[in-house]
């Protein structure tokens, strides 16, 4: 064009390996950015370092292999400088990386709620977007520039890369005593140790994460598809107006922390006053942790049984043959060593949705995410309708279980390190909070019309530290952890339709119940019947028989013979 000036050659290539240095820094700077996030929220200095450190040489080790096609390192590079803006938000909320059980939780959950995750919040997202165009322009001009890294510090990088993992072999080989087999497997072994820091870490480690969240997700439905052509044979229910029917699956909650159950604090002040509602005075769950008692309260597992398996399906799968339509919403993850057990059951419903993306020993969302969910199944349903919800209850830690606003009981804090009084105000607020969220369901359920009953019932207890005794959450032989708080709740036009239900319901409130009285009783307060079906463990049925309760403490203990410690209230065996 007449009049313009073109700049010389060398000036033009000079200004693009310019910007495309910078935009390359950039890159990087993003890459560290959730090592760097991390190392301010992380209770340990040394495994911070971790998730810094180690990444830092890993990506030189890419780069100087790389060499003279950078480029090509920032494309292999490219979705994690994306996603570095939404894992920098997710170690800020929750104070530590993604793992294994979150991946694979997001790829779980349902997609239509999974907009509603924090991690895909409007500045995560908004920060990801702009990554992408800055990752995308990098490798542009990297690759038009001929970018390179050569030269003496290439040379050095290269060859300290490469005697990295000798070194990482010598010194294992040379701190294990031994045979010479002995020395060279340790030498060879000190790689995974390695191989769990660089999974901590970011970029790298989320491709460790991703391929055990894959392998636990396989697992998870192997599990799914061997109960699938199971059949109860439970015939089709025709009902003559709408039923609907909601199970709570509460969590770490204790009855004695109740005041329904004579509890002198305040913790239920809604349930207290809620119409047609039926306390179970005196029920159990066999087992002190989550991955052996739900199954129990969701099938017809014996309490002795010690796996996690079984070889039958749920509840669920009864109503469902039943041809209610069937929803799963949990407010827990749907993959880990304690959930997958669960989630076997889960997927036996026609909606599943995860909702929390946080592991249980962080904040994540309250139990009320699970409500406008439950609104929608009720509102997109016309039929009759079951749904299961797997609560966060009182889980430790107990102040990441409540809203600020149901507070009540302070000073509240739930470190090992805070008083017992904290921990008490703490353990008392989350059960505040359950109170709320069960007479919430009720009123859904109340504002449907329907013919509708509800059970609630927790998996567990849970020990508090006292002067007597020092126990802190559960997992223990302890009466506490056994004692659960379980109800049932029913609605107008229920007891209109079926009085002798509720007649039976009432009788045997005060009965001596374990959680395995469940299955069964929800089959008969529903009014469905099956090959097999044992009426005399509902207490829906006339037929009805108590039966021996054992809890898995010191052994399998009949709980009603046993006698309790004076610390811990130790369950101890009948002589």
């Amino acid at each position: 064009m007449k009049g313009s000036i073109d700049p010389p050659p060398s000036s033009s290539r000079a200004g693009r390996t310019r910007n495309a240095r910078i935009l390359t820094c950039t890159c990087l700077l993003l890459l560290v950015a959730p090592g760097v996030c991390w190392l301010g929220r992380a209770p340990g200095l040394a495994s911070a370092l971790d998730g810094v450190a180690l990444p830092l040489l890993l990506l030189c080790a890419l780069f100087a292999f790389a060499g003279k096609r950078l480029w090509l390192a920032l494309l292999l590079l490219l979705p994690f400088v994306v996603l570095a803006p939404a894992e920098c938000a997710y170690i800020l909320a929750y104070g530590h990386p993604t793992d294994a059980d979150i991946l694979a939780t997001i790829v779980e959950s349902n997609p239509r709620e999974i907009r509603e995750f924090p991690l895909l919040s409007l500045p995560a997202v908004t920060c990801v977007l702009i990554a992408f165009g800055i990752a995308v322009v990098a490798v542009r001009q990297a690759r038009h520039s001929s970018l390179a890294w050569s030269g003496g510090s290439h040379r050095h990088a290269t060859m300290g890369v490469l005697l990295l993992p000798l070194a990482v072999i010598v010194h294992g080989f040379g701190s294990t005593p031994g045979d010479l087999g002995q020395r060279l497997g340790a030498g060879f072994g000190a790689f995974g140790d390695y191989a769990a820091d660089i999974e901590k870490g970011y970029p790298f480690g989320v491709l460790l994460r991703a391929a055990n969240a894959y392998g636990n997700t396989r697992a998870l439905h192997i599990e799914v598809e061997r109960l699938r052509d199971f059949r109860f044979g439970v015939a089709a229910k025709r009902a003559a107006q709408r039923e609907i029917y909601v199970m709570i699956i509460g969590e770490s909650s204790r009855r004695d922390h109740w005041q329904l159950f004579g509890y002198a604090r305040p913790t239920n002040p809604e349930l207290g006053t809620t119409p047609n509602l039926v306390p179970l005075a005196d029920v159990i769950a066999p087992w002190s942790s989550s991955r052996l008692a739900i199954p129990v309260l969701l099938t017809r597992k014996p309490g002795s049984d010690a796996h996690a398996d079984f070889a039958e399906p749920s509840i669920v799968r009864v109503f469902a043959e039943a041809g209610f339509h069937t929803a799963w919403l949990s407010n827990q993850v749907a993959v880990s060593r304690y959930d997958s057990p669960v989630s076997v059951y889960a997927y036996e419903a026609d909606e599943v949705r995860f909702f929390n993306v946080a592991s249980w020993g962080d904040p994540g969302g309250y139990d009320e995410v699970l409500l406008p969910a439950l609104r929608r199944v009720l509102h997109d349903t016309q039929g009759n309708a079951f749904l299961a919800l797997h609560t966060m209850g009182s889980h430790s830690r107990y102040t990441y279980r409540y809203p600020p606003a149901f507070g009540l009981f302070q000073p509240a804090a739930a470190l090992p390190s805070s008083s017992d009084a904290e921990i008490l105000n703490a353990y008392d607020n989350s059960i505040l909070y359950t109170d709320h969220f069960i007479a919430s369901v009720i009123g859904e359920l109340r504002s449907s019309g329907a013919v509708a009953a509800l059970f609630y019932a927790s998996d567990h207890g849970e020990d508090l530290p006292n002067e007597a005794c020092r126990q802190f959450g559960h997992g223990h032989p302890d009466r506490p952890n056994f004692a659960v708080p379980a109800l049932y709740w029913y609605s107008d036009a229920y007891a209109q339709a079926y009085p002798q239900r509720v007649q039976q319901l009432r009788a045997h409130a005060a009965a001596r119940l374990s959680t395995e009285n469940t299955f069964e009783s929800l089959a008969d307060l529903a009014g469905l019947d099956f090959p097999g079906h044992d009426r005399s463990r509902s207490i829906v049925d006339a037929a009805f028989m108590p039966r021996q309760r054992l809890v898995n403490a010191m052994g399998s203990v009949d709980f009603d013979r046993a006698s309790f410690g004076h610390d811990c209230q130790t369950v101890i065996p009948a002589p």
